[in-house]
């Protein structure tokens, strides 16, 4: 039985990182493009998870925590334009990663 450690997106890339193997699949077959955006009316990055989402992680590319917060959204309206990682924890454990842009 795999267990999944770690499983994030980056551009179109589902990458899994398990006990046993690394894989990477196409990104469309897990909807990555639904997972997390940036609503510029709002301010906003919203989560989308099958799951219920426990906390949400904002970093820079630096990999320096900006902004945390639990449940599926994080206020982001202060951050400068550009391109962040966002950390999903959901309450059964899982973590996933997607990267947001974020152009006002």
């Amino acid at each position: 039985m795999l267990a999944c450690i770690e499983h994030f997106f980056i551009d179109n890339f589902s990458i899994i990182i398990d006990e046993e193997s690394t894989g990477i699949s196409d990104a469309a077959d897990n909807n990555a493009s639904d997972f997390c955006y940036f609503d510029k009316e709002t301010g906003v990055i919203s989560v989308k998870s099958a799951d219920v989402v426990e906390n949400v992680i904002l970093c820079d590319l630096n990999g320096r925590l900006l902004l945390s917060e639990d449940g599926s959204e994080v206020e982001a309206s202060a951050l400068s334009d550009g391109i962040y990682i966002v950390r999903v924890q959901t309450v059964s454990g899982n973590v996933q990663y997607c990267k947001v842009s974020i152009s006002k």
